[in-house]
This record gives structure tokens, C-alpha cells and sequence, in this order.
């Protein structure tokens, strides 16, 4: 039975007679119905017989062998004789019921003849009938296996499992119902025939939970009784869930859970959804939240939480709700995966609730937030809803909002005015139907301070949650207060000395019992003792010296305070004032607060940064990334002076609170005058901020705010009194006078932007992150042409993104093999891990602490990270990055370098030793690696150890031997295709060996060491390596520190003890690699340095911090078109998704690779076509490929619909020209030395050759579907193709002259041919026999020599010169005259034009006499007045995407991996949007001063 057909079963079963269907109707005559129901009373009473022995938990068997008897006893003490004629077969269903009815007739009987009565008791009959049952159960015999069958299916058909979950629950006996929930699951596990048991008791436990909830409506008499049972069910339902998860309850430890993530005590911290293993004490309190916020299915409004402060609410919202609701605890169908909103109000809570229903929905933020103003919060949450959930979010699925702290609308949000609508939204949402089936949308939590109750009752939405559906939250009984202290313990594996737990009740308890203080109180005091605990086990004596219960939040501030200065104590009595806010009753409560605001309040940089960190550290403050608050609200009364310095001047410190608060309102709304002081208002705050140390307290934002408050009532005093005069003033001369004013901040404004363009110019290659902040600045304040082109310049340049943490120098950096994660290792003996897959937003995962700077590696699974210091190699489990595991830490002397690499194949590490030792170990078993041989290279010490890629050879670099000096160094390699027997292969000589890598393929060897040495080797044969040449080699006298290969294989980077990162690059091995030292400017040292898996980025460590080197715009490998062959198409795809390049693979051949650029930020690679096929491009209406073979031998078709999976659709033999595709994409035509061949490519997996022409050294071109055009010796001959077997030669071309280009239009039909002898000719081709030349553009115009024309439009032809470095645009409109009508100017000659699709945006590239050219950008819309939109990057080729939105330029340096292409975004606003989405390190005021000067005033790179 599936689970829906067995869920109407228990529906139609559960109103039969039994302990709680009393009423149940009963049909005469129904014999069947009558015998079902006989056997669930008989179940019902066989429980209740148990428990009047007091037997409250059984054996599974023993449990199951008690309810069946209890369902055969009616039948039992019956006429045997009709036992399974009768009886059996109507209430086991047919399944066959011979053993069952052997076992009741041989009981029966032996009953009998043991007794000598005819007439047996039922308590006999009972003992008898179970006891065989029982035996039987077990037995794995066919009998055996027959009656569990039978049992299975008379459980199944009479109910037994409700039935005996409903007398249970009625017993009210929580160790029986747990008995049951262990036994069933228990049966389901052992037999597989009882494997439904489980889900039958879930279905059940859901059902009777409805039931009970409509019993609950019709009898409020029960209400109590019933609310009880439902929140035991969830109990039950909870354990079943732990026994899902193979956790069967009371079985022991689990030590395989063992919480390993920090203090099983979280102090005054909250705790949140992933603390529940250390969660305890609140289990009872959880359930009966969920069973009220079950009432609010049936009966919509807000749920309201509140309880005193300290009593826990807000941890029992994340981590006792939240979680309980997530495993599907609430009786609705697939509320386990409906969408949950977790917020706090803060000071402007429609805001923020704004933000949590786009961020579920994936919706505009502004709309919605406009929709909430509006009313319609109903309608914005059924739309999270369905976005959320998908085919989940149809009818009856809800939202669950869980607002804690809700007094913070009554604290922080009553100056921005947003109290009120946010209340109002919450109520709608909760309480107003929103789509099918007339529900609301959302369930609502509002957990609340009992002291902010009064508050509440002003609205009247709250005023209904307070009266029908308000849970109150009350201390700790002494049961749950002990669970809360043995619970966290036994989950971290501790122990607790004999007698703490009750000492500590003791200390907690006062003669009233425990108060709602007591919880933080405790959990701050246990925190303490785990503190200074002793080994695993927390003590008496480290309680005491903790504090104890009374005086452990006290000892932590104070010992915090005490330890600062005079001028620290003063500061921090100012912080914490900031930190609260005094309510206009007079109330104290916590405020958030953002760094900056409390960074105001010292001169002193780091102090205030230093000083929180210290109250942090003891866990007294919350420290988010741009925000503050205190941890808890019990340290405003548990720390005496804290409270002294609350209780000062209240008065004042309600004024000083709402001034900050409308200075941030002011600040966050643009400086709007609306939110300034005024009146009476701004009086008070005059008065009492005159005093120079309170106005001090204020800090910059306060003081600006006040300040900028005066100033506006002294301009509103100034115009009353001579409002006349200035009316008149104004009438006559206002506008002149805002119009010059205007006109001259434009002007400073463009004057500033040019100079911060060429500022950010000339500082880009030695400081990137620097020019990046000045060119969005420059753009920002006024868009120039100088400011788009620092733009384009900032997005093509890598740059770097920022890590900091260590505290000391950074000694290694390491990608995981997926290149998800980066750990770093410094001299300050941590170990840090960063979560690195998210490019724009690299973010902190863990801090794991060694004895020495480490060197790291992680295994091929990226599951073990591993660490080798001076005298230790350590192991840790990774696989949950945000909380690492150590398993191991051995034993293992290195010297001062301490090298180590992992085998890729296998689980071995190579470790440097001590005296010129490396060590191979077995990390198998990460927590007892083992050393399986110890390899003695050398008598000198090892520096470097790297394993080959396949992990058959291992090389170790050894230092230089009698005294030094050139070729006295070592790299061995060896082969360890058994690790336990190395075998020396080769021995090669360095002039120093530091660092060692091998490229990805295996092929090369690369060494780097002191005095700026570096070597490379190709072993591709090991026993006969050669020698790479290193053009350029490094002269510096630092030591290359580090060496790695891009994924490519032909790039590597080299960082040296200078400061110099350097890229190495060859794309022909037998030239040897060239140096680019510019790429990654730095200052200081380089230790380390690593290429990302992707090859996207390039890590690289120095004095404290770490960098990120990457390229904001997208890069790909590979050029445009394929090396020194021209190409016949397009590099994009006709829909702009798709892209090729070309390719040169680390063997140096050439390959066609394929790119999904849907979103050209992040391409995604397809295929790669396979050998020879190594030229290719688009045709030009679908996703077909042409190539062209290596050896231009060949043509293939290729249909890329799906980039990854390309289907060659046919291939044919090709003459050596690029082949010409007709515009409908049914012919094909190529030349070679002797002809050109059309090709019909109507079938392309079966494509004809339909006819060859003669033609030498032709090059043939297709105009149109019908014509064709091939040059003919000097000149060019059109063809009539229109019958393709017999194509017909029309009118010549230029018979003359040698064309060098040309341009065709084919709207009309105007060709435009370009000579270096004759300039630029036009000629009509409508009549292809009749060819007519209209006329020449004027050759002294266009200073002779021509380099590249094209159409920009219809009647607008481009031309550019090379030896005046310039492009015109002339007016074709009359093609015997054309006329120039701009020219655009160039700093070099002119040798590529590109133009937009739309014919907007035309393109030329000015080559440079060395290298690349720059390129440049216009805007042609109207050709008579030309847009300069700036210079682009340099660019030795490009091409627009179909829509012209996307621009490839090919660069020599485009990729961190050498020559590639930037996919950048044509339009420099988008360019700047995106950038400021990438979040860059800005400059600080001081920096900007001394590189900007007087330029300009310092902005924030974006707003």
C-alpha cells in the first residue's frame, strides 16, 4: 500500500471504537466490521493492560507479540474450529492465515490439556498466545517468516498502529509513547515485513493531530487535554525523526556527532539554527510554540512570542523553532520545505522585511518595497511563496515570518516612522487570503519583551495576537535548567565533575526558584568553566575560578575594562552609550550601531577596532561585518557599570539617541533638509551640546547633522526677514545666476574627471586597485571621454582583491583542486581558510591555529588539508569548511622551509624533513597518518618537494653543496609508483632550488631559487630531460620563492623576495618563455603564489596580506581567429550565446574551443572540436560551424546547438582558401590553387559538389544567395549561381587593377573596392552583367594609401588611412559624388575596422609600431557628428557580438595565462554598474590626498 492509499485507510479506520471513538457507530450484521473492531479494542486494552502491570517500555518483539495478541484474543476465545474460517481471514485480507491459525489452535490447546479446563481465562489465553508469538517472531524459518506476513497484514488492515498510538497518548505516559516510537522503529529495521511500521506511525501521529485540532474547535472543554497530547505527538514525532537519521533514542552516545565547533555554551550569544546538537533544555517549549503556531492554520492572525528578558525567546525562535518547522513538525502538508523569514526590525523594519521578500522571492526590491507601502503585503508574499517553492508553493503553502526582538519597533524604528506600516504588513500577511483556497499567505511570529506589552496594545492587530494567540515564555524548571548544562557537555563529549551540576543550580536558585535572569546568567557562567576547563572534563575549581553563576558576565566585562588604559576606559564608557538607546519611557535597551559611527568617536585609528575586539572576545558584543551590538540584554543590569553609566542623565541620552537616529535617516536620504532638527527640538539639543565634551561624544556624523540643523534654521531666520527683498532679487536674477554657477561646476567637474583619468592612467600598472578607484570616481562626477577610457582600461587590467587576517607575513597560499576554497598559512601561526568561489565576494571560512608557519596541501578530494611546520605535520578535516576538524598532529622535525605536496593519485604526502630527509606518509586514515619510507636525497638540506600530476614521480629540490655557486644545487626525481620503494630516475643541476612545480600535463619541471634563479625542464622523457630556455631570466637578487603553472601548461608565474610577481609565457616550447613583470605590481615581498583551477585567478601572499589577481571583465584563452589565416566568418554565434577561439594547447597545437557567452561575465566552455579541425567560424543565420582542416585539406560542418556535445555533420575536400557561405546558408564555396568548388549544403550531413570553376588562386565571396564574386587575376569577376551546377560568368571589377578590399552594401547594392593605387572606386551591382562604376573617392581627401573600409549604413561608407593615421565617413547617398562628412582621428595607422550590427557604434583599432594597437570607440548613429566614446584596451583583433552589446578584443596579455580575449561590455554606464558590484577596496582619505591632492575632494569609489 502506497502512502496515500494508506493515509484514506487510517482515515476511514480512525473513528471505530477504541479509547477515544467511544461514540463510534456500530452496524448489526456487518460480521467483518464487527471482528475489525473487536481487534482494535483488544489492541487498545492490551496496552492498557500493560500499563496496569506498571510495564511502560518492552522489547520490540515482545511489544508487537502484546498488541497482536490483544487483536486475537475475541477470535482466540472463540470456537476454535471456526478460528480461520471466521475470524482470521476477514481481519488479516487474504494474504492466507494457516500459521496464524496453528499458533492460536495449538495455544488453545495445550492450554487444555495443561489446565484441564474447557473454558479459558483471558489472562491466560493472553500470557500464552504472546509468549508463542513472541518466539516465533524471531525464528528465520519459513513458519517464521509466513507469520510475520500474516501479523504485517492484519496490522496493517485493522489499524493497529493508531489504535495504539491513540491509547498511549491517552495514558498520558511519555516513556510509553517513546516506547512505542523505539520499538516501531526498532521492528522496521530488524523485519522488513514491519518496514511500513514507521511511516504508519508518522501518518498516524499526522492525523490524529488534525483530528485533534478540529476536536479541539468542537470541544473547548478538552482544550487542555488535547493541546497536551499535541504537543506530545511532536515529541514523538521528533524522535522518530532522530530515528530516521539512525539516532534510536536512549542508545548512547553518538560519538560520529560529537559537536566539535567551538564552546557547547554560547554565553550571552544567541543561539542560532545550527547550534540544536547543543540546544537543550527548551524541548517542551519548542513543541508547544509549534502547536500554537499550528492553531494559526485554521484560525489566521499573529502569533505573539514574549517572555521577560533573559528568558531565552530569541534562541527558542532560531534554534528551537525554525529548525523543528524545517523537519515538517507543523500538521500541514510539505511545510518542511516552505520558505522561512527570519528578521529583526532594526530601524527601519518595512525596509528590511522588504529586503527578505525579494531576496526569497527574486524580485525587484524597490517594488516590493513600494507594494508593502501600498498595502498589498498579502499579495508580496504569496509571490515569494510561488517563486520560492515551485511546484511546492501551490495551494495551502505558506511563508513563516519569525520577527525577533520585535521591541526594536518601539525603540529604533519610531524616527523613521516605519513602526506602524510594518505592523500593518505583518497583520495582512498573516491575517488577509491571498490565492486559491482562501489562506493567507503567512504564518507570523512576533517574539517579544513582556516589558514592551503595553506597547503592543496600541495596535489593534496586536491586540488580537495578545488575546487569542499569545505563548508566553517562562524561566527554566530545574529539569530543563539541568539539561541545559548536561546537554551541551555530553554533545562535545565532556564530562562533568560529580557535584557541579548541582552546585551551580544551587548559585542559579534563590528562594522564589529561578528567575527569568537565570538562563544567560548560566549559560555566561558554564561558558567560564568550559573555558578553564581541565582536559575533557569541567570542573568545581574551573567554575569557581570563572565566577561562577554570580559574578561570571560581571568578571568578563571587568577584566576587559581593567586591562585598558585612562583614555581606553573613557572611550569605551562612550561606546557603550552608543551601543544603547533609552526609550521615551525611560526603558534601556540595545541599539545597533555601524562601525563607522563608533570608528567617529577616536582619532586614534585601530583603538576603537581593538577595544571592541577585546569585548567581543569574551563574547559581551556581536560584531557583524559593518555593524555592532551587545550581546545580550542582561549585560545592561549583570555589569554594575554599565548600569551607572545608563542611569546617568537618562533625560539627555533620550535626546542624544533620537539626534543619531535622524542623522543616520538624514545621512541614508541623500542629506534631505526633512530630517533635520527644528523648533524646540533643535533648542534642546543646542543646549545641551554646547558642552564641548558631549558635542565631542556626538562624533563626526551627529556633529554634521546638528551642524547642518543650525545652519538651515539660521538660512530659514535669514529669509523671513528680508523675504521681500530677496523676492525681488530672485525675481531678477536667479536664473542667470544658477545658470552660471551651473555652468562653471560643470566645467570644474570636467576638468577634474579628465585629470583623475590620467592620474589613474599613469599609476595603473604599478598600483591597478588605485587607478580602478580614480577612473570610477572621474566617471561618476562628469562622464568624459578620458574617463570611459580609463573605465575600459580599469575593466580589461587585473587587479587585486584583498584577503586580510594574518597578523604576520603570509608564508604559503594553496587552491583546493575544485578551487571552492584557499587556505593561506603565515608567520603569525595561523592557518586560514577562505571560501573562493564567488570571484567578486571572497569570504573568511576558518582560522586553525599550528606551531610554527606552515606549508600547505590539500588531498585530491579536498576533503584532508595538511600542514607541515618546523616540528610538526598536522591533518585536518576539511570537508565542512566553516568548522575544520583536526584529526591528527605528529611529530615530524623540517627545516625552516618546510615543504609539502600531495600525491593527485593516490593518498600519499611528501613532507620535507630535517637533514636532508623527506618523508613519505600514508594519510589513508587522516587521523593516523603514517610514514611509509624516508628518503635521504642529500646530505644538505631539502627545500622543495612536488609530486607529478599522474603521482608517479616525485621531485625534491636540494640546496647547494661545497660552498655554492652555479650548477651546485639538486632536483631528483623519482619514481614512487610504490611509494614504499622510491627509485631514483634522474638527477639535475640548478643553480638554486627553493620551489618546484609541474605543469598540468606533466611535461615540464619548473625550479626557482636564491639570486633570482630559475629553470625550466621538459621530461617528457625523465631519464633525458632538456633544458627550456628562460629568455630574460630574472636578474633580481631575491629569492624566487614560489613557482606555478596555469592550467594551460604553457604559462607559469614566479614570485620573488622583491616584491615581483612575474607571468611566463610560450606558445612555441622550442623559443622558450618570455616575462611580462608587470602584470601584478606589488611592494613587499612574495612568498607564495598560486593559480587558480580555473586559471581565472593568481593568489599571491605577502607581508600581512593576500591577493586575488584577477580580470573584471570575463577572459578567455586563445585569439579571434586562428594564427596568420584569415578568417570567413564570425566568432560569435548569430545569437550572440555563443563564441570560438583558437586555440594553442601546452603541445603547441592549434584547437577550436567552444563558449556559452550568454552572460559574457561568465562564459562557460563547451567542447573543444577535435584534431584536425582547427579554423573555424559562424555561419551566419544558425549555430552551424565551418572548419577547415590543419592542412587546409578539408571542410566540416558542425552543429553546435549544444556547445558541450558538437555533431559533425559532414566533412569534404577543400583547396587551401577560407571557404564562403551564401547568406541562406545552402551553398558553400571554396577555392584552391586551380578553382573553386560550390558545394550544395542544402542536406549538410550529405552536402554535393555541384559545379567547379576555373579560376586561379581564386578567392571567392558570396554577395547574395545568387551571386558570387572571385578575384580573377587583377581584378574581380561576378557569378550568376542562381542554377548551382551551372553557375554563368557576369560583369568584371576593377579588370586593371589589384584590389587590396572591399565593402558591400547590400541594401543598394553598392560595392565598394579599395586599391593602393587607385583609392576607393564604387560600383553598382544591380545588374551583375552590367556592372557600372558611379566614382572614386577622392584619393588627395584620403591622403592615398587605404587600409580598411566598411559600410556603417546604408549611405554612409567608412574609410580608413594608415598614413595619416585617420577614418572618414563619407555620404553615399549619390555615389558619383560621394562626400565627406567627418573624420575621426587616430594615433597611429589604421589596420582593423569593425562596426556594430545596428551600425551605431563603428570600431578601429591604431596599430603601434611594437606589439599591439590601441582601439577606439564612436558612436556613428549620426555620421555628420561623430561621439568619441573613448579608447579601449589594446588590441590586436576584435569583433562585436550580433546586438553590438559585447565587444571581444584579442590581447597578447588578456588572460592571467598570456594572449586571449576580453569579453567586455560596449557600454561604459554597464561597465561602471558592474565594477561597483564587485565591491573595490577604496583608497583611504589619506591615500587619496597624497595621489590626488587638490584635484578633487575624496569620494568613495562608489556611492
Amino acid at each position: 500500500m502506497d502512502r496515500g492509499s494508506e493515509r484514506e485507510h487510517i482515515a476511514r479506520e480512525r473513528d471505530w471504537a477504541i479509547v477515544m471513538a467511544a461514540d463510534t457507530e456500530h452496524t448489526p450484521g456487518d460480521e467483518a466490521d464487527d471482528l475489525a473492531g473487536q481487534a482494535r479494542t483488544g489492541v487498545a486494552e492490551a496496552v492498557a493492560r500493560q500499563l496496569a502491570r506498571g510495564a511502560a517500555r518492552l522489547a520490540p518483539s515482545a511489544l508487537l507479540a502484546t498488541l497482536c495478541t490483544g487483536a486475537l484474543l475475541p477470535i482466540a476465545l472463540a470456537d476454535p474450529e471456526q478460528v480461520a474460517v471466521v475470524g482470521l481471514t476477514e481481519i488479516v485480507g487474504g494474504v492466507g492465515v494457516n500459521v496464524l491459525s496453528d499458533v492460536i489452535r495449538n495455544a488453545v490447546e495445550a492450554l487444555r490439556r495443561r489446565t484441564g479446563a474447557a473454558a479459558l481465562s483471558t489472562e491466560q489465553l493472553e500470557s500464552e498466545l504472546a509468549g508463542r508469538l513472541e518466539q516465533m517472531l524471531s525464528e528465520d524459518t519459513t513458519q517464521g517468516r509466513l507469520l510475520r506476513s500474516q501479523l504485517a497484514a492484519m496490522v496493517r488492515e485493522i489499524g493497529a498502529v493508531e489504535v495504539a498510538l491513540r491509547a498511549a497518548l491517552e495514558s498520558g505516559n511519555r516513556e510509553v509513547q517513546a516506547g512505542l516510537a523505539e520499538a516501531f522503529g526498532t521492528l522496521g529495521v530488524q523485519f522488513a515485513e514491519f518496514g511500513f511500521l514507521l511511516t504508519s506511525l508518522d501518518q498516524a501521529a499526522e492525523e490524529i493531530q488534525l483530528t485533534l485540532r478540529r476536536h479541539d474547535a468542537e470541544h473547548r472543554s478538552d482544550r487542555e487535554r488535547m493541546r497536551r497530547q499535541s504537543v506530545e505527538l511532536l515529541l514523538i514525532r521528533e524522535e522518530l525523526a532522530a530515528l530516521r537519521h539512525g539516532r534510536p533514542a536512549g542508545h548512547g552516545e553518538d560519538h560520529s556527532r560529537r559537536w566539535r565547533h567551538g564552546p557547547p555554551y554560547r554565553g550571552l550569544l544567541t543561539f542560532e539554527a545550527d547550534h540544536g546538537p547543543v540546544f537543550h533544555g527548551r524541548e517542551q517549549a519548542t513543541a508547544a510554540l509549534v502547536d500554537k503556531l499550528a492553531e494559526r492554520l485554521a484560525a489566521p492572525s499573529i502569533a505573539l512570542f514574549t517572555g521577560a528578558s533573559g528568558v531565552g525567546k530569541s534562541s527558542l525562535l532560531r534554534a528551537g523553532l525554525l529548525p523543528a518547522l524545517a523537519r515538517g513538525l507543523l500538521p500541514a502538508p510539505g511545510s518542511e520545505r516552505w520558505p522561512h523569514l527570519l528578521l529583526t526590525p532594526t530601524r527601519a523594519p518595512l525596509d528590511e522585511l522588504a529586503v527578505h521578500l525579494a531576496a526569497v522571492g527574486r524580485s525587484d526590491l524597490l517594488a516590493v518595497r513600494h507594494a508593502l507601502e501600498q498595502g498589498q503585503a498579502h499579495m508580496v508574499v504569496r509571490q515569494a511563496v510561488l517563486a520560492a517553492g515551485g511546484e511546492h508553493g501551490a495551494d495551502g503553502a505558506r511563508a513563516v515570518i519569525v520577527v525577533d526582538q520585535f521591541e526594536e519597533v518601539f525603540t529604533l524604528a519610531e524616527e523613521t516612522g516605519q513602526g506602524r506600516p510594518f505592523i500593518a504588513a505583518l497583520a495582512a500577511a498573516a491575517g488577509i487570503p491571498a490565492g486559491p483556497g482562501g489562506s493567507p499567505p503567512a504564518l507570523v511570529v512576533i517574539g517579544v519583551r513582556g516589558d514592551f506589552l503595553d506597547r503592543c496594545a496600541a495596535y489593534p492587530a496586536l491586540v488580537e495576537a495578545m488575546t487569542g494567540g499569545q505563548s508566553v515564555l517562562g524561566p527554566m524548571n530545574v529539569s530543563e535548567l539541568r539539561r541545559a548544562i548536561v546537554g551541551p557537555a555530553a554533545a562535545a563529549g565532556l564530562e562533568l565533575e560529580p557535584g557541579l551540576t548541582d552546585l551551580v543550580l544551587r548559585d542559579l536558585g534563590s528562594g522564589d526558584g529561578y528567575g527569568a535572569g537565570a538562563l544567560p546568567l548560566l549559560s555566561q557562567a558554564m561558558l567560564a568553566t568550559w573555558e578553564n576547563r581541565d582536559g575533557d572534563r569541567l570542573t568545581i575549581a574551573g567554575y569557581g575560578a570563572g565566577g561562577g553563576v554570580g559574578d561570571a558576565v560581571r568578571t568578563r566585562a571587568e577584566a576587559v575594562f581593567t586591562a585598558l588604559d585612562a583614555e581606553g576606559q573613557a572611550l569605551t564608557r562612550r561606546l557603550f552609550q552608543r551601543m544603547t538607546v533609552v526609550s521615551p519611557d525611560g526603558r534601556a535597551a540595545r541599539r545597533r550601531v555601524s562601525r563607522t559611527e563608533l570608528n567617529g568617536l577616536s582619532e586614534r585609528p585601530g583603538v576603537v577596532d581593538a577595544i571592541l575586539e577585546a569585548f567581543a572576545g569574551r563574547r559581551l558584543l556581536v560584531l557583524g561585518e559593518e555593524s555592532v551590538e551587545i550581546a545580550h540584554d542582561c549585560l545592561l543590569e549583570a555589569w554594575p557599570r554599565l548600569r551607572g553609566w545608563l542611569d546617568d542623565d537618562k533625560t539627555g541620552r533620550l535626546l542624544e539617541g533620537r539626534l543619531l537616529d535622524a542623522a543616520e535617516a538624514w545621512q541614508g536620504h541623500g542629506e534631505d533638509g526633512a530630517f533635520l532638527f527644528r523648533g524646540p527640538q533643535l533648542a534642546a539639543a543646542r543646549q545641551r551640546f554646547a558642552d564641548n565634551e558631549l558635542h565631542a561624544a556626538l562624533g563626526p556624523h551627529g556633529q554634521r547633522f546638528l551642524a547642518a540643523s543650525v545652519r538651515a534654521r539660521s538660512r530659514r531666520v535669514l529669509a523671513a526677514a528680508s523675504a521681500a527683498v530677496l523676492l525681488v532679487v530672485a525675481l531678477g536674477a536667479a536664473g542667470l545666476g544658477l545658470q552660471v554657477r551651473s555652468s562653471a561646476i560643470e566645467r570644474g567637474n570636467q576638468i577634474a574627471s579628465r585629470q583623475l583619468a590620467e592620474l589613474a592612467g599613469t599609476i595603473r600598472k604599478g598600483d591597478p586597485a588605485a587607478a580602478l578607484h580614480l577612473s570610477l570616481v572621474a566617471d561618476r562626477i562628469a562622464p568624459t571621454v578620458e574617463s570611459r577610457a580609463a573605465l575600459y582600461a580599469s575593466d580589461a587590467r587585473p587587479y587585486p582583491i584583498i584577503l586580510a587576517g594574518h597578523t604576520d607575513r603570509v608564508r604559503n597560499v594553496v587552491y583546493s583542486h575544485d578551487g571552492r576554497l584557499l587556505a593561506t598559512s603565515g608567520i603569525d601561526k595561523t592557518v586560514r581558510l577562505w571560501d573562493t568561489h564567488d570571484l567578486s565576494q571572497p569570504a573568511p571560512l576558518a582560522v586553525l591555529h599550528s606551531d610554527g608557519p606552515a606549508t600547505l596541501a590539500f588531498s585530491k578530494d579536498d576533503h584532508v588539508l595538511v600542514a607541515q611546520t618546523r616540528d610538526t605535520l598536522w591533518v585536518w578535516d576539511v570537508t565542512d569548511s566553516s568548522r575544520p576538524v583536526l584529526k591528527a598532529s605528529r611529530p615530524s622535525p623540517s627545516n625552516p622551509w618546510t615543504g609539502v605536496a600531495s600525491s593527485p593519485g593516490a593518498l600519499v604526502l611528501a613532507s620535507v624533513g630535517d637533514m636532508g630527509r623527506v618523508r613519505l606518509w600514508n594519510v589513508g586514515k587522516p587521523a593516523d597518518p603514517v610514514v611509509m619510507t624516508t628518503l635521504v636525497p642529500s646530505p644538505v638540506e631539502v627545500y622543495a618537494v612536488a609530486f607529478s600530476p599522474d603521482g608517479q614521480t616525485l621531485a625534491t629540490g636540494s640546496g647547494a653543496t661545497g660552498g655554492g655557486g652555479p650548477g651546485t644545487a639538486r632536483v631528483r626525481l623519482w619514481n614512487v609508483a610504490d611509494p614504499r620503494r622510491p627509485v631514483l630516475v634522474v638527477t639535475l643541476k640548478a643553480d638554486s632550488v627553493m620551489s618546484l612545480t609541474f605543469s598540468p600535463d606533466g611535461r615540464l619541471l619548473a625550479a626557482g631559487g636564491t639570486i633570482g634563479a630559475l629553470k625550466v625542464w621538459d621530461i617528457t622523457k625523465p631519464h633525458s630531460p632538456k633544458t627550456i630556455e628562460v629568455l630574460n631570466a630574472p636578474t633580481s637578487k631575491g629569492a624566487v620563492n614560489a613557482v606555478a603553472f596555469a592550467p594551460s601548461g604553457n604559462t607559469f608565474v614566479t614570485a620573488d623576495g622583491t616584491g615581483t610577481v612575474s607571468l611566463w609565457n610560450s606558445n612555441d616550447l622550442s623559443r622558450g618563455f618570455t616575462v611580462d613583470r608587470d602584470r601584478f605590481p606589488t611592494s613587499t615581498g612574495v612568498n607564495s603564489v598560486a593559480f587558480s583551477p580555473s586559471g581565472q585567478v593568481v593568489a599571491s601572499g605577502d607581508d600581512e596580506n593576500v591577493k586575488l589577481w584577477r580580470h573584471p571583465s570575463a577572459t578567455l584563452p586563445g585569439s579571434i581567429g586562428a594564427s596568420q589565416v584569415s578568417t570567413w566568418g564570425r566568432a560569435f554565434s548569430p545569437d550572440g550565446k555563443l563564441i570560438i577561439t583558437h586555440v594553442r594547447t601546452g603541445s603547441d597545437r592549434l584547437q577550436v574551443q567552444i563558449w556559452d557567452v550568454t552572460d559574457p561575465r561568465h562564459p562557460l566552455p563547451g567542447a573543444a572540436l577535435p584534431a584536425p579541425w582547427v579554423r573555424a567560424a559562424f555561419m551566419r543565420r544558425s549555430r552551424t560551424l565551418v572548419t577547415q582542416s590543419e592542412d587546409f585539406s578539408a571542410v566540416a560542418l558542425w552543429d553546435v546547438r549544444d556547445p558541450r556535445r558538437p555533431v559533425r555533420l559532414c566533412s569534404f575536400p577543400s583547396g587551401g582558401d577560407a571557404p564562403s557561405v551564401t547568406p541562406d546558408e545552402r551553398a558553400l564555396a571554396v577555392g584552391n590553387a586551380f578553382n573553386t568548388i560550390i558545394w550544395d549544403v542544402t542536406d549538410t550531413r550529405g552536402p554535393t559538389a555541384t559545379a567547379t570553376i576555373p579560376a586561379e588562386h581564386g578567392t571567392p565571396t558570396f554577395l547574395d544567395d545568387d551571386t558570387l564574386m572571385i578575384r580573377e587575376g587583377q581584378g574581380l569577376r561576378l557569378w550568376d549561381v542562381r542554377d548551382r551546377h551551372k553557375p554563368t560568368p557576369a560583369g568584371a571589377i576593377s579588370p586593371q587593377e589589384v584590389v587590396d578590399g572591399l565593402a558591400f552594401e547590400k541594401g543598394t547594392r553598392l560595392l565598394a573596392v579599395w586599391t593602393d593605387t587607385f583609392g576607393v572606386k564604387l560600383w553598382d551591382v544591380s545588374d551583375i552583367w552590367h556592372p557600372v562604376q558611379h566614382g572614386n573617392v577622392d584619393r588627395e581627401a584620403l591622403s592615398v594609401r587605404v587600409s580598411s573600409i566598411d559600410f556603417v549604413d546604408k549611405h554612409t561608407l567608412a574609410v580608413a588611412t594608415d598614413n595619416d593615421a585617420r577614418l572618414s565617413l563619407w555620404d553615399v547617398r549619390d555615389p558619383a559624388k560621394p562626400r565627406r562628412i567627418s573624420v575621426l582621428p587616430s594615433d597611429g595607422e589604421i589596420t582593423n575596422l569593425q562596426v556594430s550590427a545596428d551600425g551605431r557604434m563603428a570600431f578601429q583599432t591604431g596599430a603601434a609600431l611594437l606589439g599591439s594597437g590601441r582601439a577606439y570607440l564612436w558612436d556613428v548613429s549620426d555620421p555628420g557628428a561623430p561621439q568619441d566614446l573613448g579608447s579601449l584596451p589594446e588590441a590586436d583583433a576584435l569583433e562585436f557580438s550580433p546586438d553590438g552589446r559585447t565587444i571581444a578584443i584579442e590581447q597578447p596579455d588578456a588572460t592571467l595565462r598570456g594572449t586571449g580575449i576580453i569579453l567586455m561590455d560596449s557600454d561604459s554606464e554597464s561597465i561602471h554598474r558592474y565594477l561597483c558590484s564587485l565591491h573595490p577596496r577604496p583608497l583611504s582619505r589619506d591615500q587619496w590626498e597624497q595621489l590626488v591632492g587638490g584635484i578633487h575632494a575624496y569620494e568613495k569609489p562608489c556611492p
